[in-house]
């Protein structure tokens, strides 16, 4: 988990640049408005391999509601997410990748509290 959340970290800290210039052109760029869209799509479809690989191979905590982790920590790792932290939060790429890893590490390892409601 360390691992991926250096990476995604690193991608973040060089891409998020070009991540607030596309979300901005969104709105009158119909092409760039749909890469954007199914780079989201292509983000939550990624989580959600990988965590159903990590429960496919016995690497995560008995009683994880998958779905509902993969789709949370999705957005947790989205371009979206990670431009709404650098303005409120500031952080660098090692507090990035910090808290990713201790979040994901979080829903890796305990079950779904019995008061979340899914939608």
């Amino acid at each position: 988990m360390q691992a991926l959340a250096n990476n995604i970290a690193a991608t973040m800290i060089r891409t998020g640049p070009l991540f607030a210039v596309a979300r901005e052109a969104e709105a009158s760029e119909p092409l760039i408005r749909e890469a954007f869209d199914a780079a989201r799509r292509d983000t939550i479809a990624a989580s959600r391999r990988m965590w159903r690989g990590l429960e496919r191979d016995g690497l995560i905590g008995s009683g994880i509601d998958v779905d509902w982790v993969a789709d949370t920590t999705a957005l947790l790792g989205a371009a979206d997410t990670y431009l709404l932290i650098r303005t409120a939060m500031g952080w660098d790429q090692q507090q990035l990748a910090a808290w990713l890893s201790r979040t994901w590490l979080y829903f890796a390892t305990n079950p779904e509290p019995a008061a979340v409601v899914h939608p």
